[in-house]
């Protein structure tokens, strides 16, 4: 939910859409935020884009490290002496590649952050909000099972850009044989986290359900 992905941020910033992957996700923030007052979360993590000049060679410049696009959007409910902020540099949050040393714990690895942080995958649950569901989200969402976390997708809170897949997608629906071999599924997964672009709306509720995930259309106030 960083400046450089919205829109309006762009045009306050720039005067212009100067981002290549600038889309309307400022809507989300209010949705976002009223999740975060109403549950008593242990923990709030934010994960956001944090590029070196090197990654960026030869392209449109987005969240450059350091710039004020790559920050998050103003509106979003942020407590910097809790919160996790993590800067990562690859679509999916858990990458192996990592990001810059989160402050609180110097991993570079969210899985390892949250692992120092004591929040082990069989006893921690994961609720996912933010932009874009059919791209990072669905990477982080699918490494973090995995990682063996039980993990939900909160919709309403969560901009998805196109229900159609990129035309460089290269993986089909996920089907029946999926859940049939639990090796054949996890490779799958895999496959996943290592195809470019996005995956599309469709194809990428398929694969989070084929994994375990939960798609919830709306967040409770007051968690059950």
């Amino acid at each position: 939910m960083q400046r450089d992905y919205d829109i309006d941020a762009n045009m306050e910033l720039y005067n212009e859409i100067r981002s290549p992957y600038a889309n309307p996700i400022g809507p989300f923030v209010a949705p976002i935020n009223r999740m975060r007052a109403g549950t008593a979360w242990d923990l709030c993590v934010f994960t956001f884009d944090w590029l070196g000049a090197d990654l960026l060679a030869g392209r449109t410049p987005f969240c450059l490290e350091g710039t004020l696009g790559a920050t998050l959007l103003g509106d979003l409910v942020v407590d910097a002496s809790r919160d996790v902020l993590f800067r990562k540099n690859s679509d999916d949050s858990f990458c192996e590649v990592g990001g810059e040393a989160e402050s609180r714990t110097g991993c570079t690895r969210l899985g390892e952050v949250l692992a120092a942080l004591g929040y082990a995958p069989e006893c921690t649950s994961l609720v996912f909000v933010g932009q874009r569901f059919e791209r990072c989200v669905l990477k982080s969402v699918m490494h973090a099972r995995l990682l063996g976390y039980d993990c939900s997708v909160v919709m309403d809170a969560t901009f998805a850009k196109s229900e159609a897949a990129d035309p460089e997608w290269e993986m089909g629906p996920a089907d029946a044989s999926w859940k049939a071999d639990p090796t054949s599924c996890r490779r799958r997964a895999e496959e996943v986290l290592r195809t470019k672009k996005s995956a599309g709306g469709r194809l990428a509720r398929g694969y989070l359900e084929a994994v375990g995930v939960r798609i919830l259309p709306t967040w409770p106030l007051i968690a059950p």
